[in-house]
């Protein structure tokens, strides 16, 4: 991230000297770049920014919305689940950061922290929704689906 506003800010810097104060820059095709690579960082870190997730517990399931990237709620099928639990997780080491996260094997709602609920389908698939509340999202589900297989939390680290 911070290696990002550095860049970014560099990118800034140039393309204000180029176009505001029209000094020639060496190398404008760089310069060029440098400014799409910046304003797509910054654009990424102000949808992340402005990013929410919200999650719901209907007497059908568990429903998740991210927005601004769905426009209505996505049904995660609990009848299918073989497992539900509290987790603690590495954001950037297992599933390559925050937001919206496909890795083999694994999708991942979360915009912060490193807790959340785990939902796995079988031996190779699992859904993390990021939660600050994760056992009262477990509790939730638990009332709503009793025959639903679901895992004590895990111990908080000291």
């Amino acid at each position: 991230m911070a290696q990002a506003v550095l860049f970014s800010a560099g990118a800034c810097y140039l393309a204000f000297q180029w176009v505001i104060l029209e000094r020639p820059v060496e190398g404008t095709c760089v310069t060029l770049v440098a400014v799409a690579v910046a304003a797509l960082s910054w654009g990424a870190v102000a949808v992340l920014a402005l990013g929410k997730l919200t999650t719901e517990v209907r007497q059908d399931g568990l429903y998740v919305r991210f927005a601004p990237f769905h426009k209505s709620f996505r049904r995660i099928p609990l009848e299918k689940a073989t497992d539900v639990r509290v987790v603690r997780y590495r954001p950037i080491v297992d599933y390559g950061g925050w937001g919206l996260r496909w890795v083999p094997g694994a999708r991942c709602y979360t915009v912060s922290g490193n807790q959340g609920l785990r939902v796995k389908f079988g031996r190779s698939y699992h859904i993390l929704i990021g939660s600050q509340q994760p056992e009262e999202l477990l509790a939730a589900l638990g009332s709503v689906m009793p025959a639903l297989r679901t895992c004590p939390a895990q111990p908080k680290d000291p």
